[in-house]
């Protein structure tokens, strides 16, 4: 989990860009490991259920920045695996995600791989020009597998003031910015 922690500090303080729909990764095909994890999360916020979010917030004076932002995301999505056993995922698991993010117009940003304990974290940004098209995060670690893809335009270094909202849990060691 400190791997993922880290990670996941690493893409709330990252610097500003424009993200595109094309930077959207295909996840469904992890569900299969949801029935052999301990504690699963799959988060799949749409264009549709960011516009809700965005309506219920904007009536809060408090909430205009997370609105604003909010208003330039098309989609945040979200698997994580924890499992009781190690070697519960495939390295085809993994590869199935890292594929997508070999393909033209992603590229890798951060690449952490800790040995003996066989933790890998990797950040990679979709590029569409100049212009930085998506993020996404994955770990792999023994016991857990992550994948966080975000996808629209978003000030990063403001994705903290998501905390807590939608679903997306509070993380640790990343302060709150609404404080």
């Amino acid at each position: 989990m400190k791997t993922t922690t880290f990670a996941l500090g690493c893409l709330l303080l990252a610097p500003a860009g424009a993200l595109a729909q094309e930077a959207r990764l295909k996840l469904d095909q992890l569900d299969h490991l949801a029935s052999q994890a301990a504690e699963t999360v799959n988060i799949s916020i749409d264009p549709a259920m960011l516009k809700i979010a965005s309506g219920v917030l904007g009536t809060q004076r408090q909430n205009d920045a997370v609105v604003a932002m909010l208003d330039d995301i098309q989609g945040i999505y979200i698997r994580s695996f924890e499992f009781e056993q190690e070697n519960a995922y495939t390295q085809a698991d993994v590869e199935a995600v890292r594929t997508q993010l070999e393909a033209p117009g992603w590229s890798r940003l951060i690449d952490v791989d800790s040995r003996p304990v066989a933790e890998r974290l990797q950040i990679y940004s979709w590029r569409e020009g100049n212009q930085s098209g998506g993020l996404a995060l994955l770990v792999a670690e023994p016991k857990e597998l992550t994948v966080i893809n975000v996808v629209g335009a978003i000030d990063l270094a403001k994705l903290g003031a998501l905390q807590g909202l939608l679903g997306i849990p509070a993380l640790p060691d990343v302060p709150d910015p609404k404080r």
